[in-house]
């Protein structure tokens, strides 16, 4: 956590993606992708280099050092989903 939060601070942006225990019961943990912007501006810009660089096949391109999730043999079958978060004043 502490690397992502270096990112953020260096580059304006940064993404983290995890595997989330938190699990209705009996359900394997689920992949989440967490994407933080410094500014409303830096989140944009994270979500658009993100979803500028998804493939045909619908893989979405990240560095290495984004990954904190444990090795996986390939992803599971698990839907997609945008949440937008917003901090009200």
């Amino acid at each position: 956590m502490a690397r992502f939060e270096k990112l953020v601070a260096e580059q304006g942006y940064g993404y983290l993606f995890v595997m989330d225990p938190i699990t209705p019961d009996n359900w394997p943990p689920i992949p989440l992708l967490i994407v933080k912007g410094q500014d409303a501006a830096k989140l944009v810009l994270a979500v658009k280099k993100m979803s500028d660089g998804i493939t045909g096949a619908g893989a979405i391109r990240l560095p290495e050092e984004c990954n904190a999730a444990p090795k996986s043999d390939g992803p599971e079958n698990y839907g997609r989903r945008v949440i937008e978060y917003r901090k009200h004043p």
